[in-house]
């Protein structure tokens, strides 16, 4: 199937994933862009096994990373 250049899917999630993983289906050389809800979420932190490190996302805030590419989780 041939979608005729990059394809974008957007997915929405109640909640995140506390094991850690990658996102296999996403594309290596693109970022995923997560949006935290200001009505529906609270917020938690993107953590990242490697280089080791948490980040913070509120709601209102929008995260952008390689999930394909970094071991990660959310609390």
């Amino acid at each position: 199937l041939n979608m005729g250049g990059v394809f974008m899917a957007f997915a929405v999630k109640i909640g995140g994933s506390h094991i850690w993983h990658k996102d296999w289906h996403d594309h290596p050389d693109y970022p995923t862009f997560v949006v935290a809800g200001e009505h529906a979420w609270k917020g938690g932190d993107f953590l990242a096994l490697q280089p080791g490190f948490r980040v913070p996302v509120r709601p209102g805030q929008m995260l952008v990373s390689f999930t394909r590419r970094l071991v990660h989780c959310a609390t």
